[in-house]
């Protein structure tokens, strides 16, 4: 079976056996020691390590009693998937320290975060959280998150991170804070053969200069391939796919300091693209990772429906495409703007019980190129550290993708490699998430017909926005 992380949007979900149930109680945190690999394993045993606990905040999985427990919070698995499968090996003892907390739910995430930090003597305190690029701009500046440099960890040390997510992570007095180990560059993942069918190419630069690289010329593309296959194909199987794009390549945040909506002329360019495929009918209207949405890949687009685009990062290009369609058949274009997707990324809390240790994972995670080799050799992750993607591209198998369409001599690393370098630095704030949320709602209003027209539905989102800053601010 092939090796897969979740991808930022959840894709799959590990089924956890709970193997005790343990009651919380108010008990002090133990003392913690050192992160000297030389000394750390007292009293563990193998049984301990793989302890898996049900708890009010979630699956834990590791001995939290233990004297030098190191306590990591996640909303996923991706992290304790590395943990595992490749940071055990040569860290055997330090391994045994982490107890991973899975909140497995984006959602409740920083809720149940938020109750954790106020409570340093807990068994559960976060000495150290995953962040990822959505939520990350609500945590960079709170004092409960501390400088990376405070954990020994230099500004030397990260700068073979994309600039990107430096910028991400870096609080508004341009101190690091989050250490970003993924690098989720986002592209256009396009069937070859309805290529050939409808747009009469397959050549990459073609496909993108005529057909993807401005919002008006997508919305072009998606009338052509929708009377070209007498409604049988469609350009994306949802506009959801579309607002990935958009707001991974925001040029300005949500809202100024005033809280004020901003005006984007890209984001403009956006809506007005998406409106108009929903007012005529060139783009389906599924949910994203949804069975119909997953059924369009499978569709031939002549005698049944079937969606000729899809966007995703280079884990969804590497193991998310099914084979019957899209094996030797997948062409990636950057699009419109080069954008990210979500990407996750550790920080460390201010009571953190161990800060030497905390930074020597850092490191281990995001700056050394042996680690960061052996991440991307055991399920392709695009890691953020620039130099492990350049010895990668060296090495041609190992950036090797069956599902590239052979005939387009497109590497794809090289490609993501380059859409992550030129990222325009993000504007991103603290309500992007919310009101991200706020405008899909909107979307799939307007694509079911409950908003009548485009001045609605922008006078909608101008009030629903005023009415989530009022309930917040009440």
């Amino acid at each position: 079976m092939k090796k897969i992380f979740k991808s930022q949007i959840s894709i799959f979900m590990v089924l956890v056996l709970a193997i005790s149930t343990l009651v919380l109680s108010g008990c002090s945190r133990k003392p913690k020691g050192a992160g000297d690999d030389t000394a750390l394993s007292e009293g563990y045993t193998e049984e301990e390590e793989n302890i898996t606990s049900s708890t009010e905040y979630g699956v834990v999985s590791g001995n939290y009693e233990a004297k030098k427990a190191f306590v990591i919070w996640t909303y996923n698995e991706e992290l304790k998937i590395i943990l595992d499968k490749v940071y055990k090996t040569g860290h055997e003892k330090n391994y045994k320290r982490i107890v991973v907390v899975n909140i497995n739910d984006e959602d409740s995430y920083g809720n149940k975060l938020n109750t954790a930090l106020l409570d340093p003597k807990s068994d559960f305190y976060p000495d150290m959280i995953v962040f990822n690029t959505d939520n990350a701009k609500k945590y960079v500046d709170d004092e409960r998150i501390i400088p990376l440099s405070k954990s020994y960890v230099s500004d030397t040390d990260l700068v073979k991170s994309f600039e990107y997510l430096k910028s991400i992570g870096t609080d508004s007095k341009g101190q690091e804070k989050i250490a970003f180990f993924q690098a989720n560059p986002g592209s256009i993942q396009i069937r070859a053969d309805l290529c050939a069918k409808y747009l009469k190419t397959t050549e990459p630069a073609e496909l993108q200069e005529r057909y993807f690289s401005s919002w008006n010329k997508i919305k072009e593309t998606a009338d052509t391939v929708y009377k070209a296959s007498n409604r049988k194909c469609k350009l994306f199987a949802g506009y959801e796919d579309l607002l990935e794009i958009a707001c991974g390549s925001k040029k300005a945040t949500w809202l100024d300091e005033n809280n004020s909506l901003v005006e984007d002329s890209a984001f403009k360019g956006f809506e007005s693209a998406v409106l108009g495929m929903l007012d005529s009918k060139t783009i389906y209207k599924t949910e994203t990772y949804s069975d119909e949405w997953k059924s369009l890949m499978e569709g031939n687009g002549t005698t049944t429906d079937a969606a000729m685009c899809y966007v995703g990062n280079p884990i969804f290009t590497k193991w998310l495409l099914p084979e019957g369609t899209f094996k030797n058949n997948t062409i990636l274009v950057p699009g419109p703007e080069y954008f990210y997707m979500n990407s996750q990324g550790l920080a460390v809390t201010e009571k953190c019980s161990d800060k030497k240790f905390a930074g020597k994972l850092i490191k281990a995670l995001t700056v050394d190129e042996d680690e960061g080799q052996k991440i991307y050799d055991y399920n392709y992750t695009f890691v953020n550290n620039t130099s492990v993607i350049d010895n990668i591209l060296v090495n041609k198998s190992s950036s090797y993708n069956e599902n590239i369409y052979s005939e387009s001599n497109e590497n794809y690393i090289k490609l993501y490699s380059r859409i992550a370098d030129h990222i325009a630095t993000p504007n991103t704030g603290v309500m992007d998430k919310e009101i991200k949320g706020l405008y899909r709602n909107l979307l799939n209003q307007y694509a079911d017909k409950k908003i009548a027209s485009r001045d609605e539905f922008k006078s909608n989102f101008k009030s629903d926005v005023a009415s989530m800053l009022s309930r917040m601010n009440s």
